[in-house]
């Protein structure tokens, strides 16, 4: 019946019990001093893009690099503790960690030109959506040059994963020759997964 008590409680036990079956389960990966050192880069990262302090912590570039070898190193271990997930199960939890705020942040990127009076052409929008803007400039924001980067490598781990145990010298050869390259040739490049690769495969 409407007065049923128990009628208010049904709802959010089916959608809990429909959020479990879609978003797959926390890898429990967790080492506690790592998470420190993700804090310590993630306040590095702020304070080097804050326009009133930046130009006192222009050493602190190193900060996105680091965030790299964390992930990588974080992102391998199952697969070199012989504990694999699922492919499903990966990319769901890649996505589940990085799109829904990230999808959040774009529409209030658009929301703060739109109040500006600054018209976003669809194809800039559309490329910072699907995290093409460090190929095709200009970046809406600034500080998400480096996201497109990190989704490449995640949607290449699990065939990284699969070869590094046999060829990790010449992943780690090739991914130094990338950076040396990204460095001489400067933009794209320099932006995107060719600059980043060699802290990647470190973490590994």
């Amino acid at each position: 019946s409407p007065m049923n008590p128990d009628s208010h409680s049904a709802k959010p036990n089916i959608m809990s019990r429909w959020f479990n079956q879609l978003a797959p389960p926390s890898s429990g990966v967790r080492f506690p001093a790592l998470d420190g050192l993700r804090g310590l880069a993630c306040l590095c990262v702020m304070c080097f893009h804050a326009p009133l302090v930046n130009k006192y912590f222009l050493l602190l570039w190193p900060a996105v690099p680091t965030f790299f070898v964390l992930s990588a190193f974080l992102l391998y271990y199952p697969y070199a503790a012989g504990k694999a997930p699922k492919m499903r199960e990966y990319y769901l939890r890649r996505a589940f960690r990085i799109l829904p705020l990230y999808m959040i942040m774009w529409f209030a990127i658009l929301g703060v030109y739109w109040f500006g009076g600054h018209t976003v052409p669809l194809r800039t929008a559309l490329l910072n959506l699907f995290f093409l803007q460090s190929w095709k400039p200009p970046i809406l924001n600034g500080p998400t040059w480096s996201l497109p980067a990190e989704m490449q490598f995640y949607l290449l781990l699990p065939l990284l994963a699969l070869c590094f145990p046999r060829w990790w010298w010449p992943m780690l050869l090739g991914a130094a020759g990338m950076q040396f390259i990204s460095f001489w040739v400067g933009e794209p490049l320099s932006r995107n997964w060719p600059h980043l690769a060699l802290p990647f495969i470190l973490g590994m």
